[in-house]
């Protein structure tokens, strides 16, 4: 892969080289802006969908130590400084920076936070009637099977920009790696389903799988981005960053935490059918 990975790539309108499926976790493309063009993009996302944004019950990044509010009460709360860099401030909350290891505790908090959304997923499909779960809303969404698709789909290729992580360059500079902390504003945009959304095509359920195999697949997923994870260098876990359609450029540790949050706002979602 040529050029700056700072801030990873960004979706492109025009026509783009495309990528195996699922490999570049929300969807995006391989193909390289310049910075500014890269921060226009995900700064007007990230400006739409902050608006009238609610919170609900209370969780914390791991990542950061970030306290957040999810889905159902007012605002969100956090420990940050209001100092002039948010971003590091978040990173001394965090513990570590840059290339050092991740402390135990907080590493065992992260595969907690994974663990329990999960196990949430699971069980808001599992109580959706087996008859009703292939059945989309009339409203145009998404079905359960297609819900449990996306998320996988999702989680693949997380594990698999993980995997990659060690072939590509470390370009970032503290300031950058600094932006690329996952902050309370971050979860809460990726939690909140008040404001809703469009997938990127790539993540997209493509209607492959049934009630039968899906959850295999999800399963499959998850094995595979742990895998990645507890094989990758903390250099490459917190020293490359890549960028997300919705909240701008994330390190790869990030994204891995992420992944609990995304879970939850579609948890929210099985809910809803």
């Amino acid at each position: 892969m040529s050029g700056r990975l700072v801030g990873g790539v960004v979706e492109r309108e025009e026509p783009r080289r495309q990528v195996d499926d699922g490999d570049l976790g929300h969807g995006l493309c391989v193909q390289h802006d310049s910075r500014c063009d890269r921060e226009k993009r995900y700064a007007g996302n990230a400006a739409a969908h902050a608006r009238n944004q609610t919170v609900r019950s209370p969780e914390v990044s791991v990542f950061t130590g970030v306290s957040v509010m999810s889905a159902g009460s007012e605002g969100i709360q956090d420990d940050i400084p209001h100092d002039t860099d948010r971003q590091t401030a978040a990173l001394r909350l965090g513990g570590y920076n840059g290339a050092m290891t991740m402390p135990p505790e907080q590493e065992s908090a992260v595969l907690a936070l994974l663990e329990r959304e999960r196990a949430n997923l699971v069980a808001q499909y599992e109580r959706v009637p087996f008859d009703r779960r292939t059945t989309a809303p009339a409203d145009g969404g998404w079905s359960a099977v297609q819900v449990i698709e996306h998320v996988a789909r999702v989680e693949t290729g997380v594990a698999k920009l993980i995997e990659r992580g060690a072939t590509m360059p470390r370009v970032a500079t503290p300031g950058e790696l600094a932006d690329a902390a996952l902050t309370a504003g971050k979860i809460q945009t990726i939690r909140d389903r008040a404001t809703k959304v469009m997938a990127p095509e790539r993540v997209r359920p493509a209607g492959e799988y049934t009630d039968a195999t899906v959850l295999e697949y999800l399963r499959g997923s998850r094995a595979a981005m742990l895998a990645a994870y507890r094989g990758a260098d903390a250099a490459v876990l917190d020293g490359l960053t890549w960028v997300h359609p919705f909240v701008g450029p994330l390190t790869l540790r990030a994204w891995f935490e992420l992944i609990g949050h995304h879970d939850a706002r579609h948890a929210q979602q099985l809910m809803e059918l």
